[in-house]
């Protein structure tokens, strides 16, 4: 979002009629339409609402820009007046002919507001595909730009932005924000103008949550001038954010562990390679306490990967992965002649000597599994622990559980890097397991 556009000079000032009639010309839909498709002749969208006046005062901006649209509301109902909400938009939806889509979600445990936002932004996205939308079109306002960049600096995050987006994601789903010049009480004016009935959540009126007590303390005493200034505030951060972020980046790209645990932004880094490898995120307070373990010991795991300094570079490799499983011989002679790949080997029909093995029918079904530190192989001159083997040929640790091994019905009979065993070895091979770039 741009913020030297906006404008707010005459709002605290304005007539009821020039707020009433002038105040959607804030709004952009239809640009941000054009950056997103701008070939689009019909568009249709999905109306995230909840009954609330930002969201009320939406529908009626659709109205207004003549598009297509279906209406999505989720009633947690974890207040009294839910479903008086609830009944404001079915009535609008009634009024109007649209299509409505209402999701009643039982909650468990947990988070609840992290557990509502997944809630519903996945009722979203299946109902944009029902109607194959461009994108989800939500109320969020000035305050809730505002209050966002301020959570995040209370909180000390790193986001990928501050504030909220015109144009965002989740996951796959396009989400526009056409709102976002324009303050909340203009909307809820705006909707007593018009005599558009809305309802209040009073969960909101608490400070339970942070984003509340910032809303109470901050936003809504501020004035229109004290705004702006909060804005000018967020495009600097920005400026800031995205020049820390090429910073970051650049480290990634050299990758000089070194350089990166004495950074001040190493906890960045760090956290952006993890997230780059596992598609999560994880918290500063847990990325700089993996940094202090790093500096101390060059293997560390989190969750499910490991983490090693490996040649002054930061290599992260996953745990575990899902064993595979053969139940035959001629299913296994397929999977090698069609070159089958699976998490960090192929099975083929060449290679060299020490990746072949022959099997009996009285191997199967047979498993192939990342190896673990008890394996052992039978070998000419011996048992052999297959750890041991890696440890000798200076196989990193992180990638040691990354080699596959084949267990039998008998046993384990073959491992990489060691070949099978003597009972599973003919001149001819005809099976090979090759390992695959770690």
């Amino acid at each position: 979002m741009t913020t030297d556009k906006f404008s707010l000079e005459n709002n605290a000032h304005s007539t009821q009629a020039n707020r009433s009639n002038n105040l959607f010309a804030l709004a952009n839909l239809n640009e941000l339409l054009q950056q997103i498709t701008p070939s689009l002749e019909h568009p249709f969208f999905i109306a995230a609402v909840s009954g609330g006046p930002d969201s009320m005062a939406l529908l009626y901006y659709l109205e207004e820009c003549q598009v297509d649209y279906a209406i999505a509301h989720v009633n947690y109902h974890h207040r009294p007046t839910a479903s008086r909400d609830e009944e404001i938009v079915r009535q609008f939806a009634y009024t109007h002919q649209k299509d409505l889509w209402v999701l009643h979600p039982t909650f468990t445990q947990g988070n609840f507001q992290a557990w509502a936002r997944e809630v519903r932004y996945d009722f979203f996205k299946q109902i944009a595909k029902i109607y194959t939308a461009q994108a989800v079109v939500l109320g969020h306002h000035l305050d809730d730009h505002l209050e966002t960049w301020m959570m995040q600096k209370r909180r000390g995050s790193l986001p990928q932005t501050y504030g909220l987006q015109e144009i965002s994601t989740y996951q796959d789903l396009l989400l526009l924000r056409p709102f976002l010049k324009i303050q909340k009480h203009e909307l809820q004016n705006w909707c007593i103008d018009h005599h558009v009935q809305f309802g209040i959540d009073e969960s909101n009126l608490d400070n339970d949550y942070l984003r509340n007590r910032i809303r109470h303390e901050f936003i809504e005493p501020a004035s229109t001038e004290q705004k702006k200034r909060w804005l000018d505030e967020l495009a600097a951060d920005q400026e800031q954010l995205e020049q820390i972020r090429d910073h970051v980046q650049q480290c990634i790209e050299e990758n000089d562990a070194q350089k990166i645990l004495a950074d001040p932004w190493n906890w960045v880094v760090l956290e952006t390679l993890l997230f780059n490898k596992t598609k999560q995120h994880h918290s500063k307070k847990e990325t700089l306490d993996l940094v202090d373990k790093l500096k101390n010991d060059s293997y560390q795991t989190i969750d499910e990967v490991a983490i090693q300094i490996i040649d002054n570079k930061i290599e992260i490799y996953a745990i575990s992965w899902v064993p595979f499983y053969i139940d035959n011989l001629e299913q296994l002679q397929s999977l090698c002649a069609s070159h089958y790949r699976y998490a960090y080997f192929e099975l083929s029909p060449s290679g060299k000597k020490i990746q072949g093995f022959h099997v009996d029918p009285s191997d199967f079904p047979i498993i192939i599994r990342q190896s673990l530190p008890n394996d052992a192989i039978l070998q000419r001159y011996g048992t052999k622990k297959i750890n041991r083997l890696y440890i000798d040929r200076k196989i990193p640790r992180a990638k040691r559980m990354m080699y596959p091994v084949i267990i039998g019905q008998n046993g384990l009979f073959f491992a990489s890097l060691a070949g099978c065993n003597p009972s599973h070895y003919v001149e001819s091979q005809t099976l090979y397991m090759l390992e695959l770039p770690v």
